[in-house]
């Protein structure tokens, strides 16, 4: 029971975090989340290059 009592709680708090994350910090959040998808983008791109030299 405590230990799922820990994991809603921490569903929980994980949630306002989020929450805290978009709402109060929004035009931060816009930029990190679209420069993070830049990067992400570039690193899918070069791993599946790799993959496609292996076959």
């Amino acid at each position: 029971m405590k230990k799922i009592l820990l994991i809603i709680i921490g569903l929980l708090i994980m949630a306002f975090g989020v929450y805290g994350l978009i709402v109060w910090w929004w035009p931060l959040f816009v930029k990190v989340f679209l420069g993070l998808l830049g990067l992400t983008i570039f690193f899918v791109g070069l791993i599946l290059f790799f993959v496609g030299l292996e076959n």
